[in-house]
This record gives structure tokens, C-alpha cells and sequence, in this order.
């Protein structure tokens, strides 16, 4: 087995000797791409032609899949390729021996993680059942190095259409309906997968979107650092950083619940919660009998509309409190235009729950 890591000039060449010190253990082959170098004039290109690309919040080497072509060998045929945020928990030979049946890739549907939220299904571009996730696919090397042309379509597309421009939105515009579909178990997402199973046997486990956290009593945590304890990155210094990133999430969430009581005090509390939450909300928050508990449903837009025009009433009396995935990043803008202040008027009790807490310090302490 060939393992191909694609960089750009930040990889340290102590970070490089550690990977060549894992592969050798298994007597395997890892090779280097710096793709900065090899690629320089086509991602100069991309950042001329795509301006906005480059001052989106993605990094530029979330194109770097894009040009797997040009920098492997010529006679590789096939690859698969993982982000960097994988475990492979299974023989990737299954995957491997995947015919791809003259598709440009194989991929996992994303049907299990509410698609449809993106503009590409949204807007009919992408049939909501070939929309994927690009964390994991086997691409047909000749055949993806042979559409050159699509993939500066789609990036120019999606640019002008004022998308999210990674890769995966590429991917799926230019390629979902010219894929091979794969089981789940190719690419387990904790995100999705973790309240449904706690099974991790005989999967690629994806620890996208800020899933990996310290509580090894989570099977998907749990497997992380098993592995992680057994490479050379695992160091003194690894643990440091983590206790300093742990530190600065405790100062953080202690001022946030200072704040909160700040807000509170002095005004009556109006609570907005979805069902799953509203006992949550009861025993967290300590709600009294005289205040009032309102259960709603965020998914629609119309019980959304009605809840935020009806907040003008007692302003500066009552302190709205929000309870809900993701209520104030939809609504907050369309609050602040009537007039609200955040923190006077409104807050997102969620906070209360540690959703806000970013756990990239992990990630960023290894």
C-alpha cells in the first residue's frame, strides 16, 4: 500500500520523518506531494480567475484533491482519498476492490445527514440522493484527469452563484450524477452516526465538524486516541497544548455564563425550545411556574417569522431565550434588523448546554 500526503510548504521535516517512521513500521510507502510547489501555476490560476474563492473561509488547500492528478505518477489508475480527520477502522482492501464500472468516483451519499440543506440539492443542481460527502471517494484517475474543463466550470459556477466554494461542492456539481455509490460504513460520520450507533467495528469513522472531544467514554473518542497514543506525534508537549486549550474553554465559558446572568437579571424569562429539549431547559435553567415555556418547531420558517415578530412586546422587560440547534445563527440577523439587541433583548440559551464550545484546541494541540 502506497499512502500519498498532499502539503503545502508548512510541513516541518520533523513532521515528515514521524510519518515516515508509521509507514515503516508497517512496511509500507508513504510519499510527499507538495503541491504549493508542484501546482504553483494552477493555483495561481484558480486565485486570479476566482478571487472570492481565496477570501472565502476555506483554505486554498481544500482544492488540493482537485489536483491529485497532476501530481501523482502517471500509471497510478486509481485512488482513494481521505481527509485528514479519518480512522480507518476496517481492511481497506473492501474499499479498495471496489469496481468503480467506468464512473469518476465512488462515493457515500450524504442522505443521512439532511442534504438538503445545501444550495446545490436546494436549487435543483444536485439530486438530493447523489448529493456526497467529500471526506472519503475512490477517483478514476484517467477519467477525472480528462475533465479538466468541468472542474474550472463548476468552481467558476459555483463562484458566481455565491456558493461554498471547498471542494465538496465542486465535486458534487461537476461529478454527482458520474459516481458509483458506496455503503455508509465507508464514510461513518460521528456527527450524524454517533446518536444512532455506538458501533465502530468495520467502518471508516469521519471525525468532521468539531466531533472529537476528551471524554473517553465515547467509543468514537476513544478510538481516536488509542491510535493517536500510538504515533509519534503523541508527545509531552501534545498534552501541554491541549491543557492550555482546555484552560482558555473554561475562561471562556465561565465569562459567557457571567454574561447570562448579567442579561437575565432584573427581567423575565421567555423561553423559546424545541420538544426534545423542554425538560432540559426546565431543570437546567430552574424555571419557576409564572414563566413561560414555549415549544416550537425551528424547521419552520412560518412558527419562526410569527415567534420574531411578536417580540416587540415589553421590550427591555423581558429577556428572550432561545433553545434550539442553530435558532440564533438562522434568526439573528432578521432580529437585529427590527431592532434587537443581542444580550439585552435575546440570547441563545443554548450556550448553557456548551454548545458553543470549540473543540478545534484538540486538534490544534496534536
Amino acid at each position: 500500500m502506497t499512502v500519498h500526503i498532499l502539503h503545502d510548504n508548512t510541513l516541518t521535516d520533523d513532521n515528515r520523518d514521524k510519518f515516515n517512521y508509521i509507514a515503516g513500521q508497517y512496511n509500507q510507502t508513504v510519499k510527499f506531494y507538495n503541491v504549493e510547489e508542484l501546482c504553483k501555476e494552477r493555483l495561481e490560476e484558480f486565485r486570479k480567475k476566482f478571487p472570492s474563492v481565496v477570501r472565502n473561509r476555506w483554505s486554498i488547500g481544500s482544492y488540493y484533491p482537485l489536483l491529485v492528478p497532476s501530481v501523482v505518477s502517471k500509471d497510478v489508475k486509481k485512488i482513494i482519498y481521505l481527509d485528514a480527520d479519518i480512522i480507518v477502522n476496517l481492511d481497506i482492501a473492501t474499499l479498495w476492490q471496489t469496481d468503480l464500472e467506468g464512473k469518476t468516483l465512488a462515493v457515500i451519499p450524504n442522505v443521512l445527514s439532511r442534504s438538503k440543506i445545501y444550495p446545490l440539492v436546494n436549487e435543483g443542481f444536485v439530486k438530493h440522493e447523489d448529493y456526497f460527502n467529500s471526506g472519503v471517494y475512490i477517483m478514476n484517475v484517467e477519467k477525472f484527469t480528462a475533465q479538466n474543463s468541468i472542474l474550472d466550470e463548476g468552481i467558476k459556477f459555483l463562484t458566481e452563484h455565491k456558493y461554498l466554494y471547498d471542494d465538496e461542492r465542486v465535486l458534487n456539481y461537476c461529478f454527482s450524477a458520474d459516481t458509483v455509490k458506496l455503503p455508509v460504513k465507508f464514510n461513518f460520520q460521528v456527527v450524524f452516526e454517533r446518536p444512532r450507533s455506538q458501533n465502530i467495528c468495520d467502518k471508516i469513522i469521519h471525525y468532521a465538524a468539531r466531533t472529537l472531544t476528551m471524554n473517553t467514554n465515547d467509543v468514537y473518542n476513544d478510538l481516536f486516541f488509542q491510535y493517536f497514543m500510538n504515533t509519534p506525534f503523541h508527545t509531552a508537549q501534545t498534552f501541554g497544548n491541549i491543557n492550555t486549550g482546555i484552560q482558555k474553554v473554561y475562561n471562556d465559558q465561565k465569562d459567557i455564563m457571567l454574561r447570562m446572568i448579567n442579561a437575565v437579571s432584573g427581567k423575565k424569562r421567555l423561553f423559546y425550545v424545541t420538544s426534545d429539549l423542554e425538560q432540559k431547559t426546565r431543570d437546567l435553567f430552574q424555571v419557576k411556574d409564572d414563566e413561560t415555556v414555549i415549544v416550537v418547531d425551528w424547521n419552520n420558517p412560518a412558527e419562526l417569522f410569527r415567534l420574531t415578530m411578536s417580540l416587540g412586546t415589553d421590550r427591555g422587560k423581558i429577556i428572550h431565550i432561545f433553545v434550539a440547534g442553530g435558532f440564533v445563527a438562522k434568526a439573528k440577523q432578521h432580529l437585529l434588523k427590527q431592532g434587537f439587541k443581542e444580550w439585552q433583548d435575546f440570547i441563545d440559551g443554548g450556550i448553557a448546554f456548551g454548545g458553543n464550545v470549540n473543540t478545534n484546541f484538540i486538534v490544534n494541540g496534536m
